[in-house]
């Protein structure tokens, strides 16, 4: 699987009395807009991501998300995902990836039963369902970005929720930490440090360390991200931020 900087954004174990953080009155993101991350690997520069937001229709958003890594051989992974404006829970996702092992899609259905999130997958010519036990709070790899943006993040705080993406559902759980700088290809930051760990919901491989920072300033822009694995650090540094008013 294509390790990217976006699953970060993913982070659960749910709790008793744990789950997504609150939103704040304003949105700090519009349509149009379109950030850019230069992708390391154990330091070494191993590709490109980029996360879109358009109009999605009826006050929605349309997320994207964009990757392509070279360092361990070309893959690319796109994911699609409409958000509600209201409640920046996502409706329909989808997620293709072209790499290693062929060619895999997925379309996960967030938005129908209220116990059961199905994903129907393509690895090749193969077929299958998935379907994994819905816990209360469920987003997927590309909304789960917007939303912790938009979300009051306070020092201290605990957050978890599940997340889908490249046919697989996930489990984190996460600490907000406090704001320190955070220096990138776009500029010097105060970010607020998200620190937490990701698993796979069928219990197979360990936990997976994650880091997300999120600036503090008006456009609340997630300035870095990481995860660690046996085999090294996945690093994703802002480069350039594009289609703000």
């Amino acid at each position: 699987m294509l390790p990217l900087p976006l699953p970060l954004l993913a982070l659960l174990v749910t709790q008793a009395g744990c789950g997504l953080p609150a939103l704040a009155a304003d949105r700090p993101f519009q349509p149009g807009e379109t950030l850019r991350y230069d992708v390391t690997w154990n330091g070494l520069r191993a590709g490109e991501t980029t996360l879109s937001l358009g109009a999605g229709g009826a006050g929605g958003l349309q997320a994207s998300l964009e990757a392509h890594q070279t360092r361990l051989g070309a893959n690319r992974f796109a994911a699609w995902a409409w958000v509600s404006g209201a409640t920046l829970r996502p409706g329909p996702f989808s997620d293709a990836q072209e790499g290693w092992g062929g060619r895999r899609t997925t379309t996960s259905h967030l938005d129908g039963s209220p116990n059961v999130v199905r994903v129907d997958w393509r690895i090749g010519e193969k077929v299958g369902v998935n379907a994994y036990r819905r816990r209360p709070e469920v987003l997927d790899f590309a909304s789960a970005i917007p939303y912790l943006r938009a979300a009051v993040l306070a020092p201290g705080d605990g957050f978890c929720f599940d997340v889908v993406g490249a046919t697989q559902h996930w489990t984190v759980e996460g600490t907000v930490g406090a704001a320190e700088p955070v220096a990138t290809g776009a500029g010097h930051y105060q970010a607020l440090r998200l620190s937490g760990s990701m698993r796979r919901s069928d219990g197979q491989g360990g936990a997976v360390p994650l880091r997300l920072w999120i600036g503090t300033g008006a456009g609340r822009l997630p300035v870095a991200a990481e995860v660690d694995s046996p085999l090294g650090r996945l690093r994703a540094e802002l480069v350039a931020v594009s289609g703000r008013g």
